[in-house]
Parts: structure tokens; C-alpha cells; sequence
């Protein structure tokens, strides 16, 4: 078994994922197009990790990075 941070070039695996997403959690909703995937793995505030098994990939997760902010002046904390 291995754990994997996807890279931005990796988008047939987040393919993968989020196929995995739509079954577990019961979604009919299309999955994204090449580039809107691409353009989520190559945010730094997104990150996708895989988990391999037998070279499938056998689940993972995502997790987005939020900047707390001041009320006052909107910068970052």
C-alpha cells in the first residue's frame, strides 16, 4: 500500500478518486473536465492524496488550506 500526494500532472488518478468519491457517496453528478481537475491539483490551497493498492487506486481524500482572515483589514492571520 502506498500514500500519495497527486501532483498537478496527475489528473487521471484524481480521475480515479473522485470516482470512487461518486460511488461511496452516492453522486450522480458529472465528473469535471482535464482542465477544471488540473486546475484543482494545481492550486496550493487543494491538495488530493491517493491511496495505492495493487497499483489501483483504492481510496484517498482531499483537503482545501483556509486562510483565517481579520474582520478588519482582510489580511491574513
Amino acid at each position: 500500500m502506498e500514500i500519495k500526494k497527486l501532483k498537478p500532472d496527475e489528473i487521471s488518478d484524481f480521475r480515479s478518486l473522485v470516482e470512487i468519491f461518486k460511488t461511496v457517496f452516492e453522486n450522480e453528478e458529472p465528473i469535471a473536465d482535464q482542465d477544471q481537475l488540473g486546475k484543482l491539483l494545481a492550486d496550493p490551497d487543494f491538495m488530493v492524496f491517493v491511496v495505492r493498492q495493487d497499483h489501483k487506486i483504492a481510496g484517498g481524500l482531499t483537503s482545501y488550506v483556509l486562510v483565517l482572515r481579520d474582520k478588519t483589514s482582510g489580511l491574513p492571520l
